[in-house]
């Protein structure tokens, strides 16, 4: 197979480690990104937003006011154990790119760059490249602080080659739950707030589907970690001490919800609400209730999408529009909440690729986002 520049360039993305952890970043990232544009689409005035510890954005953008954006996240998951292809030594087999970020979203970055190519000027396009969108969203909350635009359409270009114009709201919960401990051989006379915990977390959920959208998706709730044990107190910040001890009923347990919400009407004090009825049922107390993380969910009415599905229509294979319950959250929700900017996920790859162990890009979707992106740009921009 002839490597064409679109294949070069997503693997020269691969290739530069962009997760976050102690001793890696998307520093180096964001410099060859800002670099590419300025020796490639010079058209475009390319520059990078300080956000934090020397991390920084990479905005660039023509002399007109936004019609069309595009927000690509530079960083991706830290990488798990157990892959086959080396995660940052690229390779092409059987039509697939394979390496971290391939699908989520490295091949997506790759397609929007290598398009500015094929253009001398446009009217009304801007690109941000931001941080953190793996974590808390740093890279974006600060644009939105210093940038106020409000383009005709944002696409973000997470994997799944369907027009997605909406997803649920995301709520995390950290919730201590205090019992009471007892003898572990007379369980019947303590409160475990370890399985009482959890069965007040069941029967919450329960609850939460009330809040389903049938026309849109379901309310879910994943109990993401536990920890749980003997409360000893507390240390010289405040944080409860849980020891780890046999021959007692468990008196304590955090517990990290990861709550997708379909309707508006569910929020995190909604949900800690009803959580807490459940546990004074069952004869425990809720202690520090921390909502982590509480966004809304977003939908865009198709009327409004009309020239982005024009622009679909000749490069997508089967449906238009994907299923909407079957994703999660995504930053498109706070870009709309803030100036009410239509906001759409395209991109190269297939959702269930992301995040995974041997992540993978079809070189064939890489082609079609391309093309898709340069219909985007035509009809938007011109």
């Amino acid at each position: 197979m002839v490597e064409t520049s679109l294949i070069s360039l997503a693997k020269k993305l691969i290739s530069i480690p962009s997760y976050v952890d102690d001793e890696h970043n998307e520093i180096e990232l964001g410099k060859f990104i800002l670099n590419y544009i300025k020796s490639n689409a010079r058209y475009l005035k390319a520059s990078q937003q300080e956000v934090i510890d020397g991390r920084f954005n990479v905005i660039a953008s023509d002399d007109h006011e936004p019609r069309l954006m595009f927000v690509c996240n530079m960083d991706t998951v830290i990488p798990s154990a157990g892959w086959k292809h080396c995660r940052v030594d690229e390779s092409v087999e059987d039509g697939k790119l394979y390496g971290l970020g391939a699908s989520d979203m490295k091949g997506a970055i790759a397609c929007v760059l290598d398009v500015l190519t094929e253009f001398d000027q446009t009217k009304g396009l801007m690109l941000l490249f931001d941080i953190g969108e793996e974590h808390r969203f740093e890279g974006i909350k600060k644009f939105l602080e210093e940038y106020n635009v409000k383009p005709e359409l944002a696409v973000f270009p997470e994997p799944g080659m369907a027009i997605r114009n909406g997803h649920r709201g995301v709520i995390d919960l950290k919730l201590t739950i205090y019992g009471v401990t007892g003898h572990a051989a007379r369980p019947q006379f303590g409160k475990n707030a370890i399985t009482l915990g959890i069965s007040a977390i069941e029967a919450s959920i329960k609850d939460f589907k009330a809040f389903d959208n049938p026309s849109f998706a379901n309310t879910t709730c994943n109990i993401a970690h536990i920890k749980g044990g003997i409360y000893g107190g507390s240390d010289e910040s405040g944080k409860a001490i849980i020891l780890e001890k046999g021959n007692k009923i468990p008196d304590i347990a955090v517990l990290h919800l990861d709550i997708r919400t379909a309707s508006e009407k569910l929020d995190g004090k909604k949900c800690v609400s009803i959580i807490n009825t459940h546990l004074n049922s069952m004869g425990l107390r809720l202690g520090n209730a921390e909502v982590m993380v509480d966004y809304a969910p977003l939908f865009i009415p198709r009327s409004l999408l009309t020239k982005a599905e024009r622009c679909a229509e000749a490069v997508l294979k089967g449906n238009l529009y994907a299923d909407l319950g079957l994703f999660g959250f995504g930053e498109g929700q706070l870009l709309n909440s803030k100036n009410g900017t239509p906001c759409v996920y395209i991109g190269p790859g297939l959702p269930e690729m992301a995040h995974k162990v041997d992540e993978y890009v079809m070189v064939e979707d890489l082609e079609r986002a391309r093309e898709l992106f340069r219909n985007l740009i035509l009809s938007y921009c011109y």
